[in-house]
């Protein structure tokens, strides 16, 4: 199809509930033509379109093998581009997402299109379908778009979870009843309190053999090897021995369940999700002695024991006991600045710690990740999206994340700025 339209095309486009800016790209995507640089939010989207959905759009113009599913709604158009290659006799999707943010049209791939619609027009191998915004914003991973509200109040309705903000910048939103609710809890990572855990039992076993006048080789948080110390052809009578060493010292201390052959002991008082088990290490060729060792392993399986419960919530005081603070990052060309709020990646140290290990100090990763409360604010500083402020009526947990974009779109998008870059 030449730059001279049919008829149908400007008709329906017209016809539109659409915004003016995407009704002009529409137009020039249909009419062949190069649309113009400052119709896009940036020069690398220019390009983008340029490198990579004209060129499919045009062989769509030319190849009626080949298909074009145009999706409308007020805000956005998303194109389902569907090129048949005939060396391998089938079809293969391309979606691309075009909405307006800060007057200016930006590009996305994305990962697919809506499944419900209503189909307004069909001319050859186009096809025109109507949608609400929510559907689109759906494809790109949110429920509310905010992007063009320079001062905003978050408030939702739980089933609300995330929010465009500005850009491809996104919060997740989990609403946050009080500073006890059990919410926090996935954001603690439980290994890391089992890994303290299992410190802690470890330092129990290492106390008892010390006791015994042993001298231990502690390996990490969760072995102890004593080096050398059986005979290798009776090694198994003296793992035994070991064994029963411990179960009877143990006992003492507490209920426990054990198994004789497997040389497995679970202690039921506090580390009701541990097991301890000593086993033999060969200790080489040139030595007529193995080794004989004590692991200690701490998991979810079962009732979790009071120690853990114990830890969990001395880390959800900790978190309580942090003050508000201000912290200031980039996420790629977003500035952004939270006032009185609380991260949840933060490091603390357990009341109950090893007597005769290393101290631990359990740290808490959660990048990104944010309490806030009607008292915080957030500023967000793009240079073509502006400033943006974010306050919130309600207690939150807010994580910052990205749209949902194809695995190739970084890829592509990096090849486009390379390709242009003026030095």
């Amino acid at each position: 199809m030449g730059p001279n339209p049919k008829p149908f095309f400007p008709h329906i486009i017209q016809s539109l509930d659409l915004h003016p800016k995407l009704k002009l790209l529409l137009s020039y995507s249909l009419h062949n033509r190069r649309p113009p640089r400052d119709l896009f939010d940036n020069i690398n989207n220019y390009y983008y379109y340029n490198s990579y959905v004209k060129p499919k759009i045009v062989r769509v113009l030319k190849d009626k093998s080949s298909g074009l599913n145009v999706y409308v709604s007020p805000h956005y158009l998303l194109y389902d581009i569907r090129l048949y290659y005939k060396y391998h006799g089938r079809s293969h999707h391309y979606y691309y997402i075009m909405g307006v943010d800060s007057g200016k049209v930006f590009v996305n791939r994305v990962n697919g299109s809506p499944d419900f619609y209503t189909t307004i027009a069909q001319f050859d191998n186009i096809e025109f379908r109507l949608v609400d915004n929510n559907v689109m914003y759906a494809i790109m991973g949110y429920g509310v778009d905010l992007g063009d509200k320079e001062d905003t109040t978050i408030g939702f309705s739980p089933n609300i979870r995330f929010v465009r903000v500005q850009g491809d910048l996104v919060l997740e939103l989990i609403p946050l009843l009080n500073e006890n609710d059990n919410t926090i809890y996935q954001f603690i990572d439980s290994r890391r309190i089992l890994d303290h855990v299992e410190l802690l039992l470890l330092d129990l076993i290492n106390r008892i053999l010390i006791d015994y006048g042993f001298s231990t080789n502690v390996i990490g948080n969760n072995a102890i090897i004593l080096n050398s110390i059986a005979p290798r052809d009776s090694d198994r009578y003296y793992r035994n021995k070991l064994f029963k060493l411990l179960v009877k010292e143990l006992k003492e201390l507490g209920e426990i369940q054990y198994n004789e052959d497997e040389h497995r002991i679970i202690p039921k008082f506090g580390f009701d999700n541990c097991s301890i088990n000593c086993f033999t290490l060969g200790g080489g060729l040139s030595n007529p002695y193995n080794h004989i060792g004590v692991r200690v392993d701490c998991g979810m399986w079962g009732d979790i024991g009071e120690i853990t419960r114990e830890l969990n919530r001395e880390i959800i005081e900790a978190l309580n006991n942090l003050p508000p603070y201000t912290y200031e990052f980039n996420i790629g060309n977003h500035y952004v600045k939270i006032d009185n709020a609380k991260s949840l990646s933060f490091s603390y140290r357990p009341s109950k710690q090893p007597l005769t290990l290393n101290e631990n100090i359990i740290t808490i990763m959660n990048p990104l990740v944010y309490m806030v409360t009607p008292n915080s604010i957030i500023e967000l500083v793009h240079r073509e999206h502006g400033i943006k402020t974010i306050k919130f009526n309600s207690n939150y947990i807010i994580r910052f994340t990205h749209i949902d974009v194809h695995w190739d779109y970084t890829s592509e998008r990096n090849r486009v700025i390379l390709r242009n870059l003026e030095l």
